[in-house]
């Protein structure tokens, strides 16, 4: 368990009950006090400190976990982390659940792959209430802090969007698949419950070419999911693509959790609120080698005048050693696509450490790998105030 956890503990302790018994509960543990927020802990000490925690104050270990969950948000947005956490955003309480999902699959994905990252979908979303479906990234943990995600979504609700009588019921407890779910409902006068949607107007769409252009690996299928378009660069990632192939002979579903190809409706519905994740079956990506694993991942859109489902999608290539095995170049990927900036910063740090060039201690030249390179080479960096954005 990451110490960031261990970190709202100390802080609501401090802040409710003052330093001493902050102090007392560590002993009575055997813990230290210092707690690095990305830094892994065991499960156990966390056990323990909640357990202590309910005897010293005599109640139920629930109830200091729902505590813990409802205090979560409060520390996030006012420690160190508070930018970050006021992106999730202000607008609804579903969609920020459904954002802050999208956070722990980014930090898997780009920095902590070791991350047991729970999972989070909404489903049913009202103006005034909404299903959401949890799974624990580890399952006796879940079972341990059961309270925890109640908790975090009522503090949500009412410290980050004043929503007032929020309800949090669950319904059932982990269910298929080791879900929980739970049942949010708030009173229909609650500030920010219902956020009028900016009033568009449409009188143009976007000519096949340009589609191609803008997105060369996107898909559109049929309700019997056969593949009826797909862009320029999709078909060097998938040799064997044509017009009329099924989708399910091609990838194979792996997020979201629940989604499959039995229902064009289903699907279109599961991945509402969630990015679709495909992996191409064996055999039939650019690589040569089979056991290479291809995934690409985006958005779903239904197109429903022609009963059509549009995929906006990009594969996820995070080093040019793969991109090589898979026969991409740089000029593959859309102008817009940040998969070239990712593959540019892996790779030029990645031969930077191979050739020797990184040191430990970058602060001198503000982190940047470029700088580093050039001092190293005695050439002169100027470094204005040594502001991280200078470069």
């Amino acid at each position: 368990m990451y110490g960031i956890v261990f970190l709202v503990v100390k802080d609501l302790i401090i802040k409710k009950l003052g330093e001493d018994k902050w102090r007392d509960l560590l002993v009575a543990v055997g813990l230290e006090n210092d707690f690095e927020a990305l830094q892994n802990y065991s499960d156990e000490d966390m056990f323990s400190l909640i357990e202590t925690a309910a005897s010293v104050l005599g109640v139920p270990e629930v109830d200091v976990v729902e505590v813990v969950g409802y205090w979560s948000p409060m520390y996030f947005k006012s420690g160190p982390f508070g930018k970050l956490f006021d992106m999730i955003g202000h607008k609804s309480l579903g969609e920020i659940l459904q954002n802050v999902n999208a956070l722990h699959d980014h930090i898997k994905e780009t920095s902590f792959p070791e991350f047991q990252k729970p999972n989070i979908r909404v489903s049913q979303m009202k103006e005034y209430s909404f299903y959401v479906h949890y799974t624990p990234g580890n399952q006796k943990r879940g079972v341990k802090l059961i309270g925890y995600f109640p908790g975090f979504i009522k503090g949500l609700g009412e410290m980050h969007l004043n929503l007032k009588n929020l309800v949090v019921k669950q319904k059932k407890y982990l269910a298929k698949d080791g879900e929980d779910v739970f049942y949010v409902k708030w009173a229909k006068s609650s500030p920010n419950s219902s956020i009028e949607e900016p009033k568009l107007s449409f009188t143009h769409g976007i000519p096949a070419t340009t589609l191609s252009t803008i997105f060369p690996f996107h898909l559109v299928f049929n309700k019997r999911f056969e593949i009826v378009q797909f862009g320029r660069s999709i078909s060097k990632l998938v040799p064997s693509l044509c017009k009329g192939s099924l989708l399910s002979s091609l990838f194979t579903l792996i997020a979201p959790k629940n989604a499959s190809f039995e229902s064009f409706k289903s699907l279109l519905k599961t991945t509402r609120t969630d990015p679709l994740t495909l992996e191409l079956v064996a055999g039939h990506s650019s690589a040569k080698d089979s056991t290479v694993k291809v995934q690409i991942k985006g958005q779903l859109e239904g197109i429903e005048r022609d009963s059509l489902a549009l995929f906006v999608c990009s594969p996820l290539v995070k080093t040019a050693d793969l991109a090589h095995k898979l026969g991409l170049e740089l000029s593959d990927f859309a102008v817009h696509d940040p998969t070239k900036d990712l593959l540019f910063m892996a790779e030029f740090t990645e031969a930077l450490k191979l050739d020797g060039k990184v040191k430990t201690n970058t602060a001198a030249s503000g982190g940047c790998p470029y700088a580093v390179n050039q001092q190293q080479e005695g050439n002169h960096v100027p470094m204005g105030n040594n502001n991280n954005n200078n470069y």
